[in-house]
């Protein structure tokens, strides 16, 4: 990077850097994502935001770095930084194009100058990070249309109730109608169009942010709410279709936390709260020691490891990996444990006295040994292909399945437990093919105690399952054993959760483009289309014309922008 000029004596440069590294540290950012000196020097600009109280941009700012630095551990080093620049630095494009006030103008101008000498020094392999900047301002467009396009939606309260929530300027408390009022409907197509303008790792900041602004709310009962219900249809879907399990669950524990605190349920949030604690001084090693029959304590890769003190503006989250040995082969195995919104609200639901049987879950991933899908899409392949592929990983977990219950059934550690809604506590469920050919695998002992239920759809849910109360505490586990294939359309296709909680709306599309689109960030290939965008704002920026460019219109009915 090349040296700046500036005015700046060095005594002052350097009480910046070290209060932007006490920054860091209060913080807990992580080194490999430490956000380059320039973009702190630069974010400091956000002391005088008008929308925020004094400072409290900043630490917005760098509370938000934190949670993406917390959830995007497996992305290399050189995108961590462009990615932290832009974490940073996500609310300058917004900032630039508002001046209609002169307070506003004057902290447009001051944040113009400062983004023009960040530019200087960035060299060309670093020009990534203004692409995700000025992918902020395309997705905050696209936000505000769909935060408007709420309104219209059927979400089960009064046409009166949803005109206060929905109305920026209403200052007065949202009642509990309105906390209860269900999801929008996810909009797939939006999402779809956005993985085709934008790059995805800009998505993942936004994501963050909103995680930020959801954990620590405005003063507005109905922003809060406006958050809520953006976040649990568009960025928990987008996060759960990329394979962003821990974000996209702590996300919605979060928001179900927030409604039912509005609802008045503090008391089943403490619950909630309790039994998180309580189960997360348990190690998943030794639950699966447990479970499956294992003489040795497997080595435990975690994704995340947080239990906080704040219950409403920490992060809560239990998910991890384990290779775990099964019908003589080593299997990848995912951990998660219940969140407390997840836990929160099954209580509200079916009661506080009800028996949560997934408190702690295993999903036992089968692949035969075969990576076809790590190197292909699986909706691009021919259909025989695929059908060759998930009768051979069927096979594997068919053998995976009879080995597994042969443990289980005489395990005198656990007690076997149905869980919600089921009839047995093992249980095979998918077409006809799928369910004979795994029960059919089993012992005659065992097919006796494994139930059927068989699914018809044209691509049905198949899973193998078994629960139990472990060891003598009893704690509830969940184990589901699936292929590889079915774990695959569990995020792509007609059995995801974002499909299961549209109630099959909307195009599949937009989670299968969304999972091309991963593709480009795993290797680091950038939108081209942001790209050229990008290259469109540096020229603007640079030229100090940003704002008459991209600035929608109704941000000036009644104040020039800037002269050109």
């Amino acid at each position: 990077m090349r040296e700046q000029n500036s005015s700046v004596s060095t005594s002052t440069q350097e009480r910046q850097t070290d209060a932007a590294h006490l920054d860091l540290l209060k913080h807990d950012i992580p080194e490999s994502w430490y956000p380059s000196p320039e973009a702190q020097k630069l974010v400091g600009v956000l002391e005088a935001d008008v929308d925020r109280e004094k400072g409290d941009a900043i630490y917005h700012a760098y509370r938000s770095l934190k949670i993406l630095s917390t959830f995007c551990k497996t992305l290399d080093p050189e995108r961590r930084r462009a990615m932290a620049d832009a974490m940073l630095l996500h609310d300058i494009p917004g900032r630039t194009l508002h001046r209609e006030t002169d307070e506003r103008a004057k902290l447009s101008d001051r944040v113009q100058e400062g983004w023009k000498e960040y530019i200087a020094q960035l060299e060309d392999s670093d020009k990534s990070v203004i692409d995700y900047m000025h992918d902020q301002v395309v997705i905050g467009t696209e936000a505000r249309d769909y935060r408007e396009s709420i309104k219209h939606q059927s979400n089960g309260i009064s046409a009166h109730d949803k005109e206060q929530i929905m109305n920026s300027s209403y200052e007065g408390m949202v009642n509990v109608a309105g906390w209860r009022m269900g999801m929008p409907e996810i909009r797939g197509t939006a999402l779809e169009k956005l993985a085709g303008e934008v790059n995805i790792e800009s998505l993942v900041i936004k994501a963050a942010e909103m995680m930020d602004n959801l954990k620590n709310p405005p003063k507005q009962d109905s922003q809060q709410l406006r958050n809520i219900l953006e976040a649990e249809s568009f960025y928990c879907p987008f996060l759960e279709a990329i394979g962003y399990d821990a974000m996209a669950a702590e996300m919605a524990s979060t928001c179900n936390i927030y409604r039912l605190r509005g609802q008045g349920r503090e008391d089943i949030i403490d619950k909630a709260v309790e039994a998180y604690r309580t189960n997360a001084e348990k190690d998943p090693a030794e639950l699966a020691m447990q479970m499956f029959g294992l003489s040795e304590k497997p080595e435990v890769s975690w994704i995340v490891n947080k239990t906080s003190d704040e219950v409403y503006s920490g992060v809560n989250c239990r998910f991890a990996e384990l290779m775990i040995p099964i019908a003589g082969a080593l299997r990848r195995v995912l951990f998660r444990q219940k969140s407390i919104g997840s836990t929160a609200k099954k209580m509200s639901v079916k009661g506080e006295g009800y028996d949560i049987m997934d408190a702690f879950a295993f999903l036992v991933i089968c692949d035969a040994g075969d990576d076809t899908f790590d190197r292909n899409h699986h909706y691009e392949m021919r259909d025989e292909e695929i059908a060759e592929i998930h009768a051979t990983q069927t096979e594997d977990l068919a053998k995976v399945f009879s080995s597994f219950v042969d443990t289980i059934t005489v395990n005198n550690n656990l007690l076997l437990r149905s869980g919600d809604g089921v009839s047995q506590p093992i249980y095979v469920q998918g077409d006809s093919t799928y369910v004979n050919t795994v029960h059919g695998a089993l012992s005659s002992a065992n097919k006796a105690v494994v139930n059927q239920e068989l699914r018809e759809e044209e691509t049905p849910y198949r899973v193998s399952r078994a629960s139990a109360l472990v060891g003598p505490e009893g704690l509830p586990v969940e184990v589901q054993i699936m292929t590889d294939l079915d774990r695959k359309l569990a995020r792509t296709d007609v059995t995801s959760h974002a499909v299961y909680k549209n109630n099959g709306n909307d195009s599949l599309r937009w989670l299968q483009k969304l999972h091309k689109r991963v593709e480009h960030m795993k290797y680091g290939k950038g939108n081209p289309i942001s790209r050229a965008m990008g290259k469109t704002a540096l020229t603007a920026i640079t030229r100090g014309v940003y704002p008459v460019m991209f600035a929608p219109n109704a941000l000036y009915r009644k104040r020039a922008i800037v002269s050109v």
